[in-house]
């Protein structure tokens, strides 16, 4: 099985890096609380997420827990400042306290990937913003 570091919810990152994400910074606009901007997560592109998930289906290992993530963390804010980057345009935020229950630093170990699955990300963080960004205004969702 695979355990996903990822901060979206897999219905959501069937592009990319997730709707809520991306609905920021393509429309300006969030429907819900950013929460902390100095929580740190760590991200990872959904095509590297289903690279993995091939491997596993083939995997004969015994034991077959795997964390699938980048192993690097990003705080929310410095996402949001890449997504500005490259969209070229500041977006207007209203940062919200986290909740009490909100883990400050989620950063998984995708070693054990690494060492039995062969299994690394491919998707430099910026290409695959830049990826979802461009799918989102294809479809202007």
């Amino acid at each position: 099985s695979l355990r996903l570091s990822l901060d979206y919810m897999l219905d959501e990152a069937r592009h990319g890096y997730g709707a809520r994400l991306m609905s920021v910074g393509v429309h300006s606009r969030w429907s819900g609380q950013p929460g902390r901007a100095s929580a740190v997560r760590d991200f990872i592109y959904i095509d590297d997420v289903l690279d993995a998930l091939e491997l596993v289906s083939r995997d004969q290992s015994k034991f077959r827990i795997f964390n699938i993530g980048r192993g690097e963390g990003h705080s929310l804010r410095e996402i949001v400042a890449r997504i500005q980057n490259l969209l070229g345009k500041e977006l207007k935020l209203d940062w919200k306290d986290g909740r009490p229950s909100d883990v400050p630093v989620s950063i998984v170990s995708n070693t054990r990937a690494r060492d039995v699955l062969g299994w690394t990300p491919r998707t430099p963080l910026d290409e695959g913003l830049a990826k979802t960004i461009g799918w989102w205004r294809a479809g202007e969702r």
